[in-house]
């Protein structure tokens, strides 16, 4: 298994939804599922209480690199080797909605629904963020606008979904953190995102883990604004693309300011 998503629909969202005159189908067995993509191109469906597979869905020949559920419609995305980003329903067994692509040379390594249902946030391997304006799921219809582009390849990209969706970070493969902000961000303004008007994010700040690593895990308040210099041994570290420089980062719940950074 290379990729795995779940779906968690609690009955009390449901209530907020009636409340709120949404027409959302509450039924146990279709709201509570696990989601498995593999080296060999087959995505299956778990009944979370049963642990019984209830569908798959083959690619042939391709490896999944990311996978999302639809918390409140019956669609999976799910990003491939081939570049690749796939779109299935899973009321009707293995029907494939349609397929679009970022690059020739490129595949998406992460995938996030956001909770408006019809926008995608997507990271390629080679540092590309883009969000996908989905019109409609069937017949699938969707627009594709570039948010921002970093000079590093990305290993993890994680949205902080505190002030709607205002900053996301990206964990490099060569053993940086990078932080950015919306710009132009109106907090009274809960508009997420406007297919008229894309947003667009700018850097905020820079960690450099492997500097942290190099000074003894000493100093951490010497990590932030991408410190290219141990400050105790002054040795400069060097940013190299490998796997063990691979890090992840993951922001704090609920709080606005603070992240987690792990590196291999």
């Amino acid at each position: 298994m290379c990729k795995f998503a779940f779906k968690y629909v609690s009955p009390s969202e449901f209530e907020i939804a009636e409340k709120k005159g949404e027409e959302l189908d509450y039924e146990f067995d279709k709201n509570y599922h696990v989601m498995s993509g593999s080296s060999d191109g087959i995505l299956k469906m778990w009944n979370m209480h049963t642990s019984e597979q209830m569908m798959q869905f083959v690619v042939p020949k391709e490896r999944c690199t990311c996978l999302a559920i639809h918390q409140f419609k019956p669609y999976i995305v799910a990003g491939f080797s081939d570049g690749y980003i796939r779109f299935f329903e899973t009321d009707k067994k293995n029907l494939s909605l349609g397929r679009c692509q970022i690059s020739d040379d490129d595949h998406i390594v992460e995938l996030k629904i956001m909770p408006t249902g019809n926008h995608i946030l997507a990271a390629s391997s080679l540092g590309l963020i883009v969000i996908i304006f989905v019109e409609r799921w069937e017949p699938l219809a969707i627009r594709i606008e570039t948010i921002a582009c970093m000079n590093a390849p990305i290993h993890n990209f994680e949205v902080s979904y505190i002030e709607p969706y205002n900053k996301f970070l990206v964990g490099t493969k060569n053993g940086k953190v990078l932080v950015y902000n919306k710009k132009n961000f109106n907090a009274l303004n809960q508009e997420a995102f406007n297919m008229q008007d894309v947003p667009k994010y700018n850097f905020m700040d820079s960690f450099n883990v492997l500097d942290y690593i190099k000074n003894g895990y000493a100093e951490s308040k010497n990590l932030t604004l991408d410190h290219y210099y141990a400050v105790k041994k002054k040795e400069k570290v060097e940013n190299v693309q490998k796997e063990e420089n691979e890090c992840m980062g993951a922001f704090v719940p609920n709080d606005m300011t603070m992240h987690i950074s792990f590196i291999k």
